[in-house]
């Protein structure tokens, strides 16, 4: 969960009238003549027959000078203390872009709009949740972090954050909700709780991660992916989480509307393609996470190949062989897109320029692992570990001579490579089973060569070179 830096908290306090925040809550202020402009009233925290509440604003403090009370402090603090908010609610009130922490209420009262109706259905309200994220993501303070985060990674453009409902959950969804204690509070927070989007501690159950709607083909929000904005989780704790149950919705559902269609095995990776210009790009539920619907909708879309840009490391390679065999055998050709080893999309879109263009190197020089139907290369990449290739051998048939295996990009290292194992893995229709050690790597035939040696003898460094119009990947 972000949290309020020193500056924000500061700027919240310069801006508040704490005359007019105090006045609002029903005290009568008199004085602010002499040097110092202070104002007297009745302290409103115990039963004060005298004024005793001294309140000075050119310091934005205030304070009752009664012994039997003694209560002190800033705007933040009398609010807290008037209308028994937490600290982040009251925060929250006194930077909203209104009057409302200014006019007398009850105590604690709700004066944040409900950003949900009461009498919506299931999916008008996931879909008003998802549109108070996107809400709280474009918020110049609220959202702040989160865009940081994205932008960090090469992802916080505006057209992507718009096109795919990108939002940010900051757990302020609460203090925007009817009271608990109230049954209009208690029927939304059961009704939040069933459709995932709350947890029975009554907690948020994206706190704190960049939300994406998972979508069907009419736009229809079948389900939610968050990813944690912070690094350093506590043990234990995944930085991917889905709604509970059975995984259901596409990210980018139009991509399979293509003949040819990139595969990723996380959201961030997808929007990488997304980002640079690849739009014909979606994403399993993690890396053992392509499910039979998923297979089904790309047998029924007649896609006729798929780029599989798995991560390249251990999980990744076995990841790819295993999908790709199940493509296969349903008569769809498979190409494995090959990163730099411990490797994913994102990594390799941040550190190569142009991105666009080194990915599209990439989609073109895919190494071939079958046309399906029973024909699977037998050349296989180079995997991480013995178990990859002990699996690939299993699946691999022998192919014309001819076939030639595609240049291997060089090893390289990175933190990111670990990401996408924390998903629990879905094999079959909407559930999920534990990942099995073992898989199918990728044969390959050079897809749309670019020319140059098919050693398999890792070059030293991979670069860019324009010619007339074309570019091309240099293995030097």
């Amino acid at each position: 969960m972000a949290r309020f830096d020193d500056l924000e908290l500061e700027e919240v306090k310069r801006r508040t009238d704490l005359a007019a925040l105090i006045r609002s809550r029903g005290v009568v202020l008199t004085g602010g003549e002499g040097s110092t402009g202070n104002l007297v009233g009745r302290c409103p925290f115990h039963d004060d027959e005298t004024p005793s509440l001294v309140v000075t604003p050119g310091k934005g403090l205030w304070r009752c000078m009664s012994p039997a009370c003694g209560a002190t402090g800033n705007a933040i603090q009398f609010i807290m203390k008037k209308d028994g908010l937490s600290f982040r609610h009251a925060v929250e009130l006194l930077r909203a872009p209104s009057a409302a922490a200014f006019t007398a209420q009850p105590k604690r009262a709700r004066v944040l709009a409900s950003p949900v109706a009461l009498d919506a259905d299931d999916q008008t309200l996931l879909r008003q949740v998802v549109d108070y994220y996107a809400e709280r993501l474009r918020d110049p303070q609220a959202g702040s972090a989160a865009r940081g985060y994205l932008e960090k990674r090469g992802l916080g453009s505006a057209e992507a954050i718009a096109a795919h409902g990108i939002g940010f959950a900051d757990r302020t969804l609460g203090l925007r909700l009817p009271e608990r204690t109230r049954k209009a509070g208690a029927d939304i927070r059961e009704r939040l709780e069933r459709l995932g989007v709350y947890r029975e501690s009554g907690h948020e159950h994206f706190n704190g991660c960049v939300v994406f709607p998972l979508l069907d083909s009419s736009g229809e929000i079948l389900g939610l992916y968050g990813r944690k904005i912070i690094e350093n989780l506590t043990p234990g704790l995944l930085k991917h989480l889905y709604l509970p149950g059975p995984r259901r919705g596409w990210w980018n559902p139009a991509a399979i509307n293509s003949p040819e269609v990139i595969l990723c095995e996380a959201v961030l990776d997808a929007l990488s393609f997304w980002s640079n210009g690849h739009k014909n790009v979606t994403t399993a539920y993690g890396v053992e996470g392509f499910s039979d619907d998923m297979l089904d909708a790309f047998v029924a879309a007649k896609v006729a190949r798929v780029f599989l840009a798995f991560d390249r490391d251990e999980a990744g390679e076995i990841g790819a062989a295993k999908v790709g065999a199940r493509l296969m055998a349903r008569g769809i050709e498979c190409r494995r897109v090959l990163f730099p080893h411990g490797q994913d999309a994102n990594d390799y879109a941040r550190k190569m320029s142009p991105a666009n263009k080194a990915l599209g190197v990439l989609l073109n020089a895919a190494q071939w692992m079958g046309r399906g139907k029973g024909e699977v290369s037998s050349h296989v990449a180079p995997a991480p570990s013995s178990l990859a290739a002990l699996v690939a051998k299993e699946v691999a048939l022998p192919t014309p001579a001819s076939e030639t295996t595609a240049p291997v990009l060089p090893t390289t290292t990175t933190e990111a490579a670990k990401e996408k194992t924390t998903v629990p893995p879905v094999t079959e229709r909407g559930s999920a089973e534990m990942a099995q050690p073992g898989a199918k790597a990728q044969g390959e035939e050079s897809g749309r060569p670019l020319g140059g040696s098919t050693s398999n003898a890792a070059p030293s460094t991979p670069s860019l070179v324009q010619a007339g119009e074309h570019w091309f990947l240099t293995l030097v």
